[in-house]
């Protein structure tokens, strides 16, 4: 898989016949031992927040307790880089988006958002096809011999090195996601689509009102220093999160969090 730096293969990769892999295991420790490095958030929140599929950053635990959960639920989705606890997220450099070439920059988050909107929408998404920009580092070493010193051998063309801009569809897309991506203010080390998908889980885990989700959207607001940078309320966060092709579906399911399998489901 592409988009993740490569020292942290292990974070989703944790399960082996019998038990946990033994480099998910010290992995583990290392992010507990980065974590804990945060003294003055550790101590300020009386805790870490827990990484895990089912907290989301939102518990803070002690650090055996989020052992406990990592080793049963795994970390939470594309958490590559530790934002909540310490680390800072990649620069965001619209150019080394996607090219039509097929090159994909692998150290940047708008690789990371790609993959979230190419398994929104499906296998056969093509991200590629949407168009894009140009990259020259991708021309061939056939057509560098061919062109050399920039002239084509076959039309006596000077090369040049045009960069094609991406279309309008394409360019609107790169331009939300650029937007949704930056910091909430100078310093910050949330971004707008952090706090959208973050008000979503907790309507999803914890079967939270969407009246109080709304409130706590508010209340966010009222500290927040920039208050055009949050959602101001839940369906402003669902609609958010939709434009970038991460849409949420209702299914039904009893007291326990089983799926009723019944009208549309009944046959799966």
């Amino acid at each position: 898989m592409d988009g993740y730096p490569q020292e942290r293969s292990w974070v989703y990769d944790r399960h082996r016949q019998g038990g946990l892999k033994p480099t998910f295991i010290r992995g583990v420790d290392e992010f507990i031992k980065k974590a804990e490095k945060q003294r003055r958030k550790v101590k300020q929140e009386g805790g870490i927040r827990c990484p895990c599929d089912m907290c989301m950053c939102v518990s803070v635990l002690s650090a055996s307790e989020i052992k406990v959960h990592l080793y049963n639920h795994g970390f939470q989705p594309n958490y590559w880089y530790w934002t909540d606890h310490g680390e800072k997220f990649p620069h965001i450099d619209p150019k080394n988006v996607p090219s039509s070439s097929g090159h994909i920059n692998n150290d940047d988050p708008f690789t990371l958002m790609q993959h979230m909107v190419e398994d929104a929408l499906g296998p056969n998404f093509d991200f590629q096809s949407m168009g894009g920009e140009f990259n020259k580092d991708e021309v061939s070493e056939e057509e560098g011999n061919d062109d050399e010193d920039g002239v084509n051998e076959e039309n006596g063309n000077v090369g040049n090195n045009n960069e094609e801009p991406p279309n309008k569809d394409t360019q609107d897309f790169y331009d939300l996601l650029t937007s949704v991506n930056q910091p909430l203010y100078e310093g910050a080390s949330k971004s707008k689509i952090s706090i959208c998908v973050k008000l979503m889980a907790c309507k999803t885990n914890w079967n939270v009102p969407q009246k109080c989700l709304d409130f706590f959207a508010s209340m966010l607001i009222d500290v927040c220093p920039s208050k055009d940078s949050l959602p101001t309320n839940f369906y402003q966060a669902e609609q958010m999160v939709s434009m970038l092709g991460l849409k949420s579906q209702k299914i039904d399911c009893c007291a326990n969090g089983c799926m009723l399998y019944y009208k549309d489901t009944i046959t799966d």
